[in-house]
């Protein structure tokens, strides 16, 4: 009495979404490694793909709701997706993801880029080494 009926093949957790970005930068690991071990099994294990595919695009759509269209782990995650589509045989749906990343991607100017080294420069103690030699004066 009062206890809750599982439905058959159902896992604690199973009717969870990710929502946060930590659960999503978890949930992009479990990906990462499904996809891997997946990819070691021989034949490739199809069930472990699909699990890491649908991990990938639920990470996809929280990344895409709380982050910026150009930032890094966005496109990690689409990239990695990507990946997993070609392996799954899914071309035409890795093809996609891969001009989202090129039509969106804009990298720094060099200007930028030197000013950013400029600045970590600046931020870095001056480290100096400095050699003693000992000399040992003999008795003669």
């Amino acid at each position: 009495k009062g206890k809750k009926q599982k439905t058959q093949g159902s896992r604690p957790g199973d009717d969870k979404t990710i929502q946060t970005l930590s659960a999503a930068s978890a949930a992009q690991n479990l990906a990462v490694f499904l996809k891997s071990l997946a990819m070691t099994e021989d034949p490739p294990n199809p069930q472990r793909m699909a699990k890491a595919k649908e991990l990938y695009k639920q990470v996809e759509h929280v990344r895409g709701q709380l982050l910026p269209f150009d930032h890094p782990d966005l496109y990690a995650t689409k990239y990695s997706l990507a990946e997993l589509l070609e392996a799954m045989g899914e071309q035409d749906e890795a093809n996609v993801l891969r001009q989202e990343i090129i039509d969106t991607y804009d990298p720094p100017s060099s200007s930028e880029t030197e000013k950013a080294e400029e600045e970590d420069k600046e931020e870095e103690p001056l480290g100096r080494v400095v050699v003693v030699e000992k000399t040992v004066a003999s008795k003669s």
